[in-house]
């Protein structure tokens, strides 16, 4: 699969993947080890990056009890730009923090659920172009489903305009130095990297995600991660 080249002289990149959620909605199954076509979930997140050119260095966050057998995974599959596989902490905020801390000095980082495996080469290097505006950028898709707001006793009341709400993906990419500084003292806790420093100031821009680029979340995704792969023929590489 080939990737959009960037107009902007090449600077070193580094990515974040964070793997270290407690798979609460994967009925006991630990996602980031569940096999897809044969290969653990993780693998082909990992081995998405390390197929890019544009990407020098990895960090992969995983949970404690995950830690010795990712390393040996990382062995054993030959990961050559992984030069840290480190512990997270209690939240995906922390872990990201922890990811950031064992990264090597780079010109960007791009921080990314370990949970999507179906990321291609092209939506990185789409993000990188977007972030070279203001430092941030964050891919989106469009809501499909309308919103409702819902009282505590569950009456449905009016909800927000669909055409105004957006869904927000990883990976977003930030030039090193803003999000280094805004991990530093953030001031509450957050799901989302970019809500410290659009709170801050600092211009996020927005550039188009992709639908297939789903986040593994139940079973059912599992069977959809399947589909996007054999469909985009990314197996055929792992």
């Amino acid at each position: 699969m080939g990737y959009a080249k960037s107009k902007f002289p090449i600077e070193k990149v580094g990515v974040v993947i964070v793997a270290a959620g407690s798979s609460r909605r994967m009925e006991g199954v630990d996602k980031i080890f569940a096999p897809i076509l044969g290969v653990p979930l993780i693998a082909h997140t990992v081995e998405a990056f390390e197929r890019c050119p544009i990407i020098d260095v990895v960090v992969l966050v995983v949970a404690s009890s995950s830690l010795a057998k990712a390393k040996s995974m990382a062995l054993d599959r030959g990961w050559r730009k992984v030069v840290e596989i480190c512990c997270g902490g209690d939240h995906r905020q922390d872990s990201v923090k922890r990811g950031l801390d064992a990264l090597p000095d780079c010109s960007w980082v791009l921080i990314h659920d370990g949970a999507r495996p179906c990321v291609d080469q092209n939506l990185l290097a789409t993000g990188l172009e977007a972030a070279r505006w203001t430092g941030a950028a964050v891919p989106v898709v469009p809501l499909t489903d309308t919103v409702k707001r819902l009282t505590s006793r569950g009456v449905v009341r009016s909800g927000p305009v669909r055409e105004t709400l957006w869904a927000v993906q990883t990976p977003q990419v930030y030039r090193w130095s803003l999000i280094r500084d805004a991990y530093r003292h953030p001031e509450r806790i957050v799901t989302d990297d970019s809500s410290l420093l659009y709170e801050s100031g600092i211009k996020v821009r927005a550039y188009a995600g992709s639908s297939l680029n789903i986040k593994v979340t139940t079973l059912t995704d599992m069977v959809v991660a399947e589909g996007v792969i054999k469909a985009l023929g990314m197996e055929e590489s792992t």
